[in-house]
């Protein structure tokens, strides 16, 4: 179908009002045939529907409705671009949300990974003063293992004074012995009895273990 003002309406019914318009020679020759019309091309070349030809005049710089179909066809071409270009806009648009959620990601994992470095390095701290208490700790202990032989003799030496004043508590008193004496004696008794009580508490060897 063509478009066209009113005003040349007799002119356009007496050129193409009984002959198909074509895009070109060959489909105009198939067309004159099978719909039994006279056909003619963009560029004024005409088939009879009898099978005879006609040559029309070719402006070399191309006929106006040459022209005019160069134009529907530039035009469906600019719009096909114009979708190819926003949809590449829209991708675009798509990756750089992307690469900006993706270095938003490795940024918080740089961040995770420096709390874990500070974490690694105050705990290799504390592992060295632990280290450093334990072994404290074990010359402390190794020291008591040391003193433990001479605790031991001291113990027996103790027990042995006690027995040796539970042996003359034993014995019967005179009667000779004067208020001195007898207040001696009771010194020596209470001292007794605490030793007893202190050595009692003291063991006969030491477990320790590293």
């Amino acid at each position: 179908a063509m478009d066209f003002k009113p005003a040349v309406k007799l002119a356009m019914e007496q050129i193409f009002g009984r002959k198909l318009l074509c895009r070109d020679f060959d489909t105009a020759t198939r067309f004159a045939g099978e719909c039994n019309m006279d056909a003619l091309t963009m560029h004024g070349d005409q088939v009879n529907r009898n099978g005879a030809l006609e040559g029309g005049y070719h402006d070399d710089r191309q006929s106006k409705l040459g022209s005019y179909n160069g134009i529907v066809e530039a035009k469906s071409k600019l719009n096909e671009l114009n979708d190819q270009h926003d949809g590449l806009q829209e991708k675009c648009n798509e990756t750089d949300q992307a690469v900006a959620h993706l270095l938003g990601s490795i940024q918080k994992d740089e961040a995770k990974r420096g709390n874990l470095r500070q974490v690694a390095t105050q705990t290799t701290k504390d592992m060295a003063l632990l280290k450093e208490d334990q072994t404290r700790q074990e010359d402390q202990l190794q020291a008591q293992r040391d003193l433990l032989p001479t605790m031991q003799g001291e113990a027996t030496a103790l027990r042995a004074q006690a027995d040796s004043f539970r042996n003359e508590l034993g014995t019967e008193l005179q009667t000779s012995l004067s208020s001195e004496e007898r207040a001696m004696l009771k010194k020596m008794q209470a001292k007794t009895k605490q030793l007893e009580s202190g050595t009692a508490l003291w063991p006969t060897s030491f477990y320790c273990s590293a």
